[in-house]
């Protein structure tokens, strides 16, 4: 998980002002908690933490302690939600392959976690190297008339 957060104090002004939230509270809770909650979410289809360069983070981290603050702190739960439903979309979205990651060298970043399968030439046949004695093991008589029909 995340030990700072991908957004700053300036990062989440730029954005939002909120009464009452203080820069310490920002940077010592919200912000970090935020970068928790996007590592817990993302890593299932990218690797985290991510760069300090991933400008999507630095963005989805402003969101995501907004999100922390409002639900903890306001009586606007319809905000709260609706910050909630665009937050987890864009997660949904990113993790299901749907969206791309924006760096800032203008570069992209895939998901290419779990859902992604790897395709194998010999995944439908019985291994050659098993936990049997070496004398023992062979190649599978199946992959072998495969290959030699493959050849007519």
């Amino acid at each position: 998980m995340a030990a700072h957060p991908y957004a700053s104090y300036a990062n989440f002004t730029a954005v939002y002002s909120v009464n009452g939230l203080t820069q310490a509270q920002l940077e010592n809770h919200y912000l970090p908690a935020g970068a928790r909650y996007l590592d817990s979410r993302l890593s299932r289809a990218f690797t985290a933490p991510f760069s300090s360069n991933n400008l999507t983070v630095r963005d989805m981290n402003i969101y995501a302690a907004m999100l922390l603050f409002l639900e903890g702190r306001t009586s606007k739960q319809d905000d709260a939600n609706e910050l909630r439903g665009m937050l987890d979309g864009w997660v949904d979205s990113l993790v299901e392959g749907n969206g791309t990651m924006s760096l800032s060298d203008d570069t992209v970043l895939e998901a290419t976690g779990a859902q992604h399968q790897a395709w194998s030439t010999s995944e439908a046949y019985t291994p050659t190297f098993n936990m049997l004695d070496p004398v023992e093991q062979a190649v599978d008589t199946d992959r072998l008339d495969a290959e030699l029909d493959a050849l007519d």
